[in-house]
């Protein structure tokens, strides 16, 4: 009997050690459970602390993201006056750049450079107004005689229209829908300015703007690229900082050749539509030529408006169907040859744009910018995509450009 008491208590050991690790187990598991994946890993409650502090940080940063987002919006939207002949002058001292170098291979200095290239510009434009202006002000003085002739040639069609309006509101009667808009219908009385005096302060205003455009040109032309080369030559060999103006030099190179090339392919649009129109006996063919030009900056809806303008020009101008048809479908051909082969080729798949990027940058500088927005919208989202190119950390917005 002695021998069986002392035996059991040796027995029992075991179990009580097991129990005590056990316990110490789950005492681990309580001390783990307010960490995640790392705390348990580490063993240490710490470390779900420090990354409870690490989500909220991120937190706060996310949203210290939108709300910089939100404030560039509103810098972009509200400053448009300022930042907009700032960006027109970027761009168009890209287009000219080239120029100004040809010009220093003939041991020309970049000042007297940039002046000679901005005469010259100044020149050609000028030229050009002054070979549209007549016949711009000419269908301008006559837009209330063109307006009845287009009435008068549209009158089937109107007519079609208005008997679907009357069978519209006969239902819209019939279903109770209009007795009350009809009784708030009432007139009003609109006062403003007149069209001279809108157009005189519209003029004053757009040309303060082209001559802080052309100030900012020459300086930028004069001085841009002498500036570049100082501050590379400042920076420290293998920073940040001379990377990205490395980067930038080299963006201006590459926006400067896209510039140019897309701006003579559409001058060679030009001068092909307006030798069309002069062809097939269309009014003031130089007029549409360089509003073709202009337009196809604007890409898909430029060519849309083009092709509303030759056709109520064809309208206004021919008698048949088949003789109005002509003009615009000419243009069509030529616009859907440039779109589709000559700048694809040209310009090469390098830069090939996605069109739904390009849609959605007409669209969204159009709404903070206006026209000028909307001009100028392509060549920012190249621009974009050039510097994308040469920025590894960019790689998904390259993606998404195109």
């Amino acid at each position: 009997m002695a021998s069986k008491s002392t035996s059991q208590p040796q027995k029992l050991e075991p179990d009580s050690t097991a129990e005590k690790a056990n316990a110490e187990d789950d005492a681990g598991d309580s001390l783990q459970q307010p960490g995640t994946d790392s705390a348990k890993g580490s063993g240490h409650p710490v470390a779900g602390v420090l990354t409870r502090i690490f989500r909220v940080n991120m937190e706060e940063r996310r949203l210290l993201t939108g709300l910089l987002f939100l404030a560039t919006l509103y810098t972009i939207y509200f400053a448009r006056s300022l930042l907009l002949p700032v960006v027109l002058a970027i761009i168009l001292s890209s287009l000219l750049q080239p120029l100004v170098l040809q010009l220093n291979r003939l041991k020309i200095p970049d000042g007297i450079a940039a002046i000679i290239v901005l005469l010259l510009f100044m020149a050609a434009v000028g030229t050009v107004v002054h070979q549209i202006a007549g016949p711009a002000a000419a269908w301008f003085e006559r837009r209330p005689y063109l307006v009845s002739q287009l009435n008068y040639k549209l009158r089937y069609l109107k007519k079609s229209l208005e008997q679907a309006k009357e069978t519209t509101n006969a239902l819209g009667k019939i279903a109770n829908l209009g007795d009350e808009e009809s009784k708030k219908q009432g007139k009003v009385a609109v006062e403003g300015t007149s069209l001279s005096t809108a157009i005189v302060t519209r003029t004053r205003t757009v040309g303060a703007t082209l001559l802080v455009v052309l100030v900012l040109v020459y300086f930028l032309l004069s001085r841009g690229q002498s500036t570049l080369g100082r501050m590379k030559d400042e920076m420290e060999e293998g920073g940040t900082g001379k990377m990205w103006v490395e980067i930038l030099i080299q963006a201006q190179n590459k926006v400067a050749k896209y510039l140019f090339t897309v701006t003579v392919i559409n001058v060679c649009l030009g001068v092909l539509t307006a030798l069309a129109m002069w062809i097939v006996g269309m009014p003031n063919p130089v007029l549409l030529g360089v509003v073709a030009t202009v337009l196809n900056f604007v890409p898909y809806v430029g060519g849309i408006f083009m092709v509303l303008i030759i056709g109520t020009v064809s309208l206004l101008t021919f008698v048949t169907w088949q003789e109005i048809l002509i003009a615009p479908l000419l243009y069509l051909a030529l616009n859907g040859m440039e779109g589709q082969f000559v700048t694809p080729m040209v310009v090469g798949r390098q830069l090939a744009l996605n069109p739904i990027a390009v849609v959605l940058s007409l669209l969204f500088w159009g709404w903070v910018w206006g026209i000028g927005g909307m001009l100028i919208a392509v060549p920012i989202l190249a621009a974009v995509k050039i510097v994308s190119m040469n920025v590894a950390s960019l790689k998904n917005v390259k993606a998404i450009i195109g």
